[in-house]
């Protein structure tokens, strides 16, 4: 049996073929990848076809071998990629934790909540080369905090807003759960910080000069 794919945004009567051998699950796996263009450009970058060259792939499934057939360039292309999003995930997490950490000194210093922004834009950065569109809003929501922590109120809102809209609009309800969460952290910030300038005027007026039987 023969399945045939192919990249329908970059369709070329001339484009590049290629074929493929082995199971039912590689079969099934093609067939919801195929139009993927993350897949598709690394499947260009590891045989050197240009990006303009529309890509065919002819798959053949093989059932039951006598002897199991081993397609290395397959396998080598699976495990590239596998091993590739494995590294991203574990310095994401990475930055994570040491962003959270940033970012609870942060309520309280300027350059923690400066250093957990930058934490931020590297995990932005890292969310996008997986294409996690999820994890890419969160990053966004993280940067925001830190906005607010530095006084950047206004932007910290718009960010928030922007994402919150989003997920609504895509019936993302752990994202517009993660913004409102986020809104309420920057409200119980300004409160905190609001209390504590106002115990600061009060601690400065309670020193009044004494006046009395001790003046001549």
């Amino acid at each position: 049996m023969v399945f045939y794919y192919f990249c329908v945004e970059n369709y070329d009567k001339n484009g590049i073929l290629l074929t493929f051998q082995g199971s039912l699950y590689g079969a099934l796996f093609l067939k919801y990848i195929h139009l993927n263009k993350k897949y598709i450009k690394t499947f260009k970058e590891n045989f050197s076809i240009n990006n303009d060259k529309g890509l065919y792939i002819k798959y053949y499934i093989v059932r039951n071998p006598e002897f199991c057939i081993i397609d290395y360039n397959w396998n080598y292309l699976i495990t590239k990629y596998l091993l590739k999003n494995l590294y991203l995930e574990k310095t994401m997490w990475n930055l994570s934790t040491f962003g959270g950490a940033y970012s609870s000194m942060g309520d309280y210093f300027d350059n923690f909540a400066e250093i957990a922004g930058k934490l931020s834009i590297a995990q932005y950065k890292i969310a996008k080369k997986m294409d996690d569109q999820s994890m890419i809003s969160r990053c966004k929501l993280f940067f925001s905090l830190s906005l607010a922590q530095r006084n950047y109120t206004k932007l910290a809102y718009f960010i928030i807003k922007q994402e919150y809209v989003k997920a609504k609009k895509e019936k993302n309800h752990f994202i517009a759960d993660c913004a409102q969460g986020t809104l309420a952290k920057i409200k119980s910030l300004q409160i905190i910080k609001k209390n504590n300038y106002q115990s600061s005027l009060l601690t400065k007026s309670d020193v009044i000069p004494l006046k009395g039987s001790f003046d001549k």
